[in-house]
């Protein structure tokens, strides 16, 4: 159907938008990590959209959903891609699984969260909304939830906004403290320069009254 087409292709253009930039940002720099392999996380977004579309396409033709192949290929691509973002969101947003982690296991050397409890829980929080979909799979194959379906996506896209929500801390966490190594940005600024100037001031203008 025609419909199943256009939300295929709603699907698709996220990913495809953001594997684009990706591809373009390696085009600019030749720089192969992050750029490819980032183009390559967002790759699997791509076969998600096309093997659901894929699935809705071809449901008439099948009894249920368990007999559709493109069902498991939608599975599959799903489990693929919830576990490359997962760990993206662990290694390269939020800075984990550093080699110098010291003694903040599986994090990194520097944390600004007073207890390294929060981090850990946040990575079990962080799994499980990301693989929160196959709650829904599930749902959908037991009881196909038409009488509840706007209750039920409200549900999960309102576990997806928490899950963001959440990322978005960590992930400004770990860009400060890179700007803060890289010199980018200061975590403390320090008055005695401003002080040291009006003292100079305040030296010549007490020179130049004594000149005259």
């Amino acid at each position: 159907p025609i419909n199943t087409v256009f939300q295929t292709i709603i699907g698709v253009l996220p990913s495809w938008f953001r594997m684009a930039q990706c591809l373009r940002r390696y085009y600019d720099t030749r720089l192969s990590f992050p750029h490819l392999i980032n183009a390559y996380k967002y790759s699997f977004g791509l076969l998600v959209a096309i093997f659901s579309g894929l699935q809705h396409q071809f449901s008439s033709t099948y009894t249920n959903e368990i007999s559709n192949p493109f069902f498991y290929a939608w599975i599959l691509s799903q489990i693929v891609n919830s576990g490359v973002k997962f760990a993206w969101d662990l290694k390269m947003d939020w800075g984990f699984f550093d080699q110098h982690a010291g003694e903040n296991w599986f994090l990194r050397d520097e944390i600004v969260y007073p207890r390294r409890l929060y981090y850990y829980f946040v990575i079990i929080i962080n799994f499980f909304l990301r693989y929160s979909w196959i709650i829904k799979v599930y749902l959908y194959i037991q009881t196909h939830y038409i009488e509840h379906l706007e209750l039920i996506v409200f549900i999960f896209a309102l576990l997806e906004s928490l899950r963001r929500f959440i990322w978005n801390f960590f992930r400004l966490e770990n860009e400060h403290l890179n700007n803060c190594g890289q010199f980018r940005a200061v975590r403390d600024i320090s008055v005695n320069p401003r002080r040291l100037l009006i003292s100079t001031t305040e030296s010549e203008h007490l020179s130049n009254e004594h000149v005259s």
